[in-house]
């Protein structure tokens, strides 16, 4: 499940999910994203990133 955060931020549910898993899949997201090709109009690459962390329950915070 995804949630819109903020005007731009996201938060991204992985349920059940452990450390490990959660920061693959950050990877992977990250370098999907960042393998995605984009250009200008007139034909200069544009080069796209992201920013995401893991933050696992019960390590991480009191509450879900």
């Amino acid at each position: 499940m995804s949630i819109r955060y903020g005007g731009d931020e996201f938060v991204v549910l992985l349920s059940p999910c452990g450390r490990v898993e959660a920061e693959e899949r950050r990877r992977s997201f990250q370098e999907a994203v960042a393998s995605i090709k984009l250009e200008t109009p007139d034909g200069r690459p544009i080069e796209l990133a992201s920013s995401a962390g893991v933050g696992v329950f019960p390590d991480d915070g009191e509450t879900v």
